[in-house]
């Protein structure tokens, strides 16, 4: 399984885990300007595993006050839901 969340973020999964990676591009090193990803988390569930890219996409943000923090997270919430919807149709379809 591979599953984009977002451009930053993606959801993969092995025999025990779902994995996020986060995708940047490096700045350094034998990779420098080429995006590489990198696991950031390891979730027994999949609400714990998006919970988890809330936390990080929070933890990065540069709001300066609570309300866009709260409205980050709010928009966040929209992206999955939007997802969400986007497959259950794939679904219905037989895509």
């Amino acid at each position: 399984m591979k599953i984009p969340i977002d451009k930053e973020y993606e959801l993969t999964s092995d025999a025990h885990n779902f994995i996020i990676s986060r995708k940047r591009i490096a700045q350094e090193g034998e990779f420098k300007g080429q995006e590489v990803s990198s696991q950031i988390g390891f979730y027994t569930t999949l609400s714990s595993a998006l919970m988890g890219v809330l936390k990080h996409k929070l933890r990065d943000s540069t709001a300066t006050n609570l309300k866009m923090l709260l409205d980050e997270s709010r928009a966040f919430y929209e992206h999955l839901q939007k997802l969400s919807n986007e497959n259950d149709n794939s679904f219905k379809k037989g895509k």
